[in-house]
């Protein structure tokens, strides 16, 4: 009790302080009094990590008589002799962040107990279908834990945290019941179920509690409650707000300093992505014809003889191919008897051309083929 004082006393005395700065006179202007409102509203907002310091969930009573039995309120004698230990706790760190949106996420591990007793009375039916015989004894087996994940809202506006019910991770419990060793399985509860609740300012400390009796089920005009309490806190650090309070009221602008020595120099940086591509410039100025250099391979005349189908094209294909598929041709056809003929040339390549040949009077029943001499001669410099 005495740490919670001395915090409150703390914070007490940053506030005064506060308040004392804000009264002189370079704070008592409005935007150094604003300035120290939002610091001390930011330091004790709910957003922020909140630490759970109590999570309990505790089976706590049967309301009601078993109609069943004789005796009185149902015929018979009420349960007697008989020992309920269910609920769960926390187990290690827990803990939920309120984010500046609002929103809330969490995670941490609850410890699971199953311990119950039956004597001279029978327990009964339980919710979720669980009987323990007289005389029997049921406990949790395995692992207790369990993880679990926390979500939920904020209004940071009227610092009010809703929280969801807690979600446990893993399959239902496992409980064994002695004498017989027979097994069952539990079904999984939450580890604490919703709530909602206002953030409290203890000191230099906010608190959240929630705290409640949550009706777990009936059976048989039993009523079976579940008690639950839940502490989180979230820690205000004070040594900015005394650094605040302590600080003296900005003075005059100083002179510039001298300027100092050059650092090294840095490594070079990643090359960057090639940028777009800029806009055409404008053509330049012709420049001066260069001189003539030597006439390269491919470029002195090549010549030949080959017999042409009449009517149909002839490919000619050259020794080596000429530098380009600009050159001269010249086709000569070998006249025999009276025929006539017209000879020309399609499909000019560098490697060579196709020639036809028709006759020049399609009344002429001529040969079938034709010597053709062909000439291919590079153009002079003068003719490009």
């Amino acid at each position: 009790m005495r740490s919670l004082n001395l915090r409150a006393w703390a914070v007490g005395a940053v506030l005064f302080a506060l308040a004392l700065s804000a009264a002189g006179s370079a704070w008592a202007q409005p935007g150094n009094q604003d300035e120290v409102r939002e610091r001390i509203r930011r330091a004790f907002s709910p957003v922020g990590k909140w630490t759970i310091t109590k999570m309990d969930v505790t089976y706590a009573m049967v309301e009601g008589t078993n109609p069943s039995s004789r005796g009185a309120g149902g015929g018979g004698a009420a349960l007697g002799n008989i020992s309920l230990d269910i609920g769960s706790s926390l187990a290690g760190e827990a803990f939920f962040e309120v984010f500046p949106g609002g929103t809330v996420a969490g995670e941490g591990t609850a410890d699971y107990r199953i311990d119950l007793g039956a004597g001279t009375s029978s327990v009964g039916s339980l919710p979720g279908g669980i009987s323990v015989p007289i005389g029997a004894q049921a406990r949790l087996a395995g692992d207790p834990n369990r993880k679990f994940t926390i979500t939920g809202k904020a209004d940071l506006e009227t610092r009010v945290i809703n929280l969801d019910a807690f979600q446990p991770e893993g399959a239902d419990l496992e409980v064994l019941i002695t004498p017989g060793r027979s097994q069952l399985t539990w079904p999984i509860w939450p580890p604490m179920v919703k709530t909602e609740s206002k953030v409290l300012v203890h000191g230099a400390t906010l608190l959240y509690q929630a705290d409640g009796k949550i009706l777990w089920g009936e059976v048989a005009g039993q009523k079976h409650y579940f008690l639950v309490s839940l502490e989180a806190v979230k820690y205000v650090d004070l040594a900015p707000l005394f650094e605040l309070a302590t600080a003296g009221p900005p003075g005059p602008k100083g002179d510039r300093g001298p300027r100092g020595a050059k650092g090294d120099e840095g490594d070079k940086g990643d090359e960057g992505d090639p940028g777009p591509r800029g806009p055409k410039g404008d053509k330049g100025d012709e420049g001066d014809q260069g001189e003539r250099g030597r006439m390269g391979p491919g470029t002195d005349y090549q010549a030949g003889s080959v017999m042409a189908a009449v009517g149909r094209a002839t490919q000619v294909r050259f020794e080596r191919p000429m530098a380009h598929d600009e050159y001269i041709v010249s086709l000569t056809p070998q006249l025999q008897n009276r025929s006539r003929w017209i000879v020309g040339y399609a499909n000019k390549t560098a490697e060579g051309l196709s020639i036809l040949v028709v006759a020049a009077d399609p009344t002429d029943r001529g040969p079938g083929e034709v010597a053709i001499d062909w000439l291919a001669l590079p153009k002079a410099p003068q003719e490009e």
